[in-house]
């Protein structure tokens, strides 16, 4: 991961937020409106640059049993713990006045809480969406209990990916 890339986009999408808060926290702004802007500030926050220290060393019991059977590693994906537009409504409003008044306040949410990820398969990022919905999203691993998806907490390095095959590729994409 680019570094400065992810400093020169969370700088630019935090100015961005500024501006569109001021909007989107205005009471003549529709419900539709708001949430059109929290679409489009977490589609931003989805495209900043990610690496493994965003990986919260959680990954999915069925996600695991894919990489150590060296099997459908392409249906192993990163689901974030807040999801995108939650993250958005968030920084539009709870955390409005520290974008405002740090440069670096954005990155440092990103880093800590809005960029980070658990791997999942593809078929539980399906199933998470319905307990990752705005009203009734509470807790990111409340959602994974809900769903039915048991966690395995594991570093780094016991990851299955030392082999030369598809997981050391896509383990080394994070």
């Amino acid at each position: 991961m680019n570094k400065n890339k992810l400093n020169e986009r969370c700088r630019i999408l935090s100015k961005s937020i500024i501006v569109l808060s001021k909007i989107y926290n205005d009471k003549l702004t529709t419900n539709d409106q708001k949430r059109f802007i929290e679409t489009f500030i977490g589609a931003a926050l989805w495209y900043l640059p990610q690496d493994k220290s965003h990986w919260d060393n959680n990954i999915s019991e069925e996600a695991l049993k894919e990489l150590q059977q060296h099997k459908n590693i392409l249906k192993i994906t990163r689901d974030h713990l807040y999801p995108r537009k939650i993250a958005a409504r968030e920084l539009l409003t709870k955390y409005i006045k520290e974008i405002g008044e740090s440069e670096d306040k954005l990155l440092e949410l990103y880093n800590k809480l809005y960029g980070r990820f658990t791997l999942v398969t593809q078929r539980q990022n399906r199933e998470l969406i319905r307990y990752q919905k705005t009203e009734i999203f509470k807790d990111p691993y409340e959602s994974y209990k809900s769903a039915g998806i048991k966690l395995v907490h594991k570093k780094w390095n016991e990851l299955p990916h030392k082999e030369k095959n598809k997981n050391k590729q896509f383990l080394e994409s994070l």
